[in-house]
């Protein structure tokens, strides 16, 4: 209704104007605006609005997500322009005078399951605005695809036993992401809580999480999850959790057993009594319970406590199957306590007296192969021996030789033939028979044109007189190549990239040779592969490739008690050595880096009684060579050590009292008595590791008692430890 009468309004003042000329005209533009309900002064700011909007524009203003960030981009013309992303400013720019065109970037880092609301804001000098949204942007959302999993690792001790040392906690993610995934690891003591953060972390491209909880106890069991979160900023203010999975739980500190092996074992394999041969692996067990049986699914028995990681097993009989399983155990040295693991899974094997060995097979003619193998040579056992052929498809084994002896030559073979054999054992035990079969050997008879059982050994090495070039001298050795004319040694130069013949060998019969390598300080060695290739006649046959990199090995190695709680170890110097590294591996087989010197002797100063340690040194140089190997080996326990007997007095009627030396670790003293020095001492007392003295009551007058004391301790192992017993110590008895 009010556009009407402006509308008439404004035609009455037109034809005013029509007919008063200028003062109509000024009269005209007062009645519309009063028309509009607008002043002068409204008119004119809009009409600099008008001009303003003429100053502004944004021709582009979109965003989108990159791997880790969002990116919003606009282009227009404005005086000032900014961006917002969910009410936070996070992009500027200032271009000076209106209509001046703008570029801008902002850039932000994306977190998960979030939105991000984004709007341009276009300025011109005066202030006014003009805003554009931009499409809102929506990241990722994550979850697990599976269960965690979870396990006990553990640390190895300063005296080469292994604990509980952490919690390995894991599990997948729906797929490998590329943003920046914020989790939590979460745990409790009670399967339904309540869970505490211990820790929070984040992970890009992965699709797996883990976490080693350092802080888990012994003997607690836990529950564990993760969390996945999105995080928070100044544009996403709370942060949420996106996804939880399931809870994993163990208990810490319960030792299990990795593998079980057994095997049957003979004199013929360099061991003093034949039996069952039992190996084991496990995370952190130091004592382990067997059983044993003969029938797979029950009739178990304890054999045996043992402490290491291997056994035999000789009360047992030939022919019969056995069955094995064990207990790990781990003992704490802090709390003392045991705490027992999940039974193993069982192994059978068959124990064989006398079972032969696979052979060794060594051609000897161009139609005869001698075949040795590891027997003992009892009455009642003798050998077949079986070859097929291995190149020719449907061949079957046939019985070639039957001996007593544990050596034979088979004759009439095929000059080319590949010839697989294996070694029957028989052996008579009144009307039975048993048969043994072992595992197989393989040769290829005649020219082969490729040297077989290639190998290579640093045998030495030595410094010039400036000590700036260094030699390691090398032995070579392979298989003869039967029917070869000879063998050429080359070796592939590091400077001129060019293969070198270092060696022509005119004889086929010759199966090792033994050559030089050099390096100058800081260089590359000379030959940085050797190659024994083998030729008949003119026909030349295929290389067959070493490395040939490493140091020579330390000899002579040593390792000897030093004191109550140390080990001294020794070596032979090694020419070009710059630094010695010393090893141990315990009889759980344990190895560990002890420690390095550029001396030929280390002490190991970290010990337990009754652990045995095998030692080794490998050699480092800092010529072109890699450090050694550690071939030499020093086997060692370290025993506690015996006391030593002060005094023995007669202090009052019928008594003796034995005074002896404190020993370092002992628990306690065991005290023995006999009325010979060398005769049979039987045990009369004990004490405890404080009390360092003994009365001995009860004694005949006139007679002479002799007296010796042995130490005992409990090692790292929970193995129970004793010394050798003292010098004796005798006294007449006169009161």
């Amino acid at each position: 209704m009010r556009k009407n009468i402006a509308r008439k309004c404004l035609c009455i003042a037109l034809a005013s104007a029509m007919m008063l000329g200028e003062a109509g005209t000024a009269m005209a533009a007062s009645v519309e605006n009063a028309a509009d309900g607008r002043t002068a002064a409204t008119v004119a700011a809009e009409e600099q609005a008008d001009v303003a909007a003429a100053n502004v524009s944004i021709w582009y203003a979109g965003a989108y997500k990159n791997s880790r960030t969002i990116t919003i981009n606009a282009s227009g013309r404005a005086y000032r322009v900014e961006v917002w992303v969910n009410g936070v400013k996070c992009g500027e720019q200032y271009n000076g005078e209106d209509q001046q065109s703008f570029s801008i970037n902002c850039e932000i880092p994306a977190l998960l399951d979030s939105t991000y609301n984004a709007e341009v804001r276009a300025y011109d000098s005066n202030g006014e605005v003009t805003v554009q949204k931009v499409s809102p942007v929506k990241t990722d959302k994550v979850s697990f695809d599976g269960d965690p999993s979870v396990s006990v690792g553990y640390t190895v001790g300063s005296t080469g036993y292994a604990k509980p040392g952490y919690v390995s906690v894991s599990v997948y993610l729906d797929s490998r992401h590329s943003d920046e995934v914020k989790y939590e690891v979460q745990r409790a003591t009670k399967s339904g809580g309540p869970f505490t953060t211990i820790a929070t972390g984040s992970e890009s491209y992965t699709s797996r999480l883990a976490y080693l909880d350092s802080t888990a106890k012994t003997g607690t069991t836990y529950y564990y999850r993760f969390r996945i979160v999105s995080g928070s900023d100044q544009y996403v203010k709370t942060s949420k959790v996106i996804a939880t999975s399931k809870t994993a739980s163990v208990k810490v500190g319960i030792p299990e057993v990795d593998q079980l092996y057994a095997s049957s074992m003979n004199v013929s394999e360099k061991i003093s009594k034949p039996g069952v041969f039992l190996w084991m692996t496990s995370n952190f067990a130091n004592q382990y319970d067997v059983y044993r049986s003969t029938n797979k699914s029950k009739g178990y028995r304890k054999i045996k406590t043992i402490y290491s990681a291997d056994f035999t097993d000789t009360a047992v009989k030939s022919g019969t199957v056995y069955y094995y399983k064990v207990v790990p155990k781990y003992y704490d040295s802090q709390t003392r306590k045991i705490t027992t693991g999940k039974t193993s899974g069982v192994v059978g094997v068959k124990f064989i007296m006398n079972a032969a060995g696979a052979p060794s097979l060594i051609q000897t003619g161009n139609r005869s192969l001698k075949c040795t193998w590891a027997a003992d040579n009892t009455a009642d056992v003798s050998y077949e021996v079986w070859a097929k052929r291995t190149d020719i498809t449907g061949d079957a084994y046939k019985r070639m030789v039957v001996t007593k002896k544990n050596s034979c030559t088979l004759t009439k073979l095929d000059p080319n033939g590949t010839y697989k054999v294996m070694i029957r054992t028989v052996k008579k035990s009144g009307a039975a028979v048993r048969y043994e079969t072992t595992d197989t050997s393989e040769r290829t008879m005649g020219y082969t044109k490729r040297v077989q059982d290639l190998t290579a050994g640093a045998v030495s090495s030595s410094l010039n007189g400036r000590k700036d070039v260094l030699s390691v001298r090398y032995s070579l050795t392979w298989y003869r190549d039967w029917g070869a004319s000879g063998y050429v040694i080359s070796g592939l130069n590091s400077s001129t990239g060019k293969i070198e013949t270092i060696k022509k060998i005119k004889s086929g019969k010759k199966t090792s040779y033994t050559f030089t390598n050099t390096s100058a300080k800081g260089k590359e060695r000379k030959y940085s592969q050797i190659y024994v290739r083998p030729y008949k006649g003119k026909a030349r046959g295929e290389d067959n490739t070493l490395w040939n990199s490493e140091m020579p090995s330390a000899k002579r190695v040593k390792a000897v008690k030093k004191s109550t709680t140390s080990t001294k170890i020794t070596w032979s110097a090694v020419s070009g050595a710059k630094e010695y590294y010393v090893y141990r591996t315990t009889e759980l087989g344990v190895r560990q880096y002890i420690g390095s010197t550029k001396a030929t002797n280390f002490t190991d100063v970290n010990v337990t009684d009754g652990m045995k340690y095998t030692y080794s040194v490998v050699v480092g140089t800092d010529f072109g060579f890699s450090s050694g190997y550690d071939l030499y080996s020093s086997d060692y326990t370290h025993k506690l050590t015996s006391p030593a007997i002060t005094k023995v007095v007669n202090g009052s009627k019928g008594t003796a009292t034995v005074t002896w030396k404190k020993v370092t670790n002992a628990t306690r003293y065991y005290v023995y008595r006999s009325t010979r020095k060398n005769g049979t001492y039987k045990l009369v007392g004990k004490t405890g590791a404080t009390k360092l003295s003994y009365m001995n009551k009860k004694l005949k007058k006139g007679t002479t008692y002799y007296y010796k004391v042995v130490a005992s301790t409990v090692n790292d192992g929970g193995k129970t430890v004793k010394s050798v017993a003292s010098h004796a110590k005798g006294i007449r008895i006169r009161k």
